[in-house]
């Protein structure tokens, strides 16, 4: 039989495991537009992002908020420092 030992080690191992599962589901990456979202909370849940023009991914909270994130490419050749945000 497995010892002591072995039996906590395999425990840690399956929980680890577990957690990557569960933190693969709470990330969507979207490498055609070089960005990934993780969702904030585990109780926050995906919704379907086709209803919303542009909308690369959608995710709404158990009180309701909804974030949208959305990519407009920019026109020409844009350089963001201090004088784009003023």
């Amino acid at each position: 039989m497995f010892s002591t030992a072995k039996r906590a080690i395999a425990l840690v191992l399956v929980a680890f495991l577990i957690r990557i599962a569960g933190a693969e589901e709470n990330s969507k990456e979207f490498a055609s537009h070089n960005c990934r979202y993780t969702l904030p909370a585990n109780d926050w849940k995906w919704l379907d992002p086709s209803t919303v023009p542009q909308a690369v991914c959608m995710a709404q909270s158990p009180d309701g908020l909804i974030v949208i994130l959305t990519i407009v490419p920019a026109k020409g050749l844009a350089i963001i420092n201090d004088k784009f945000v003023k």
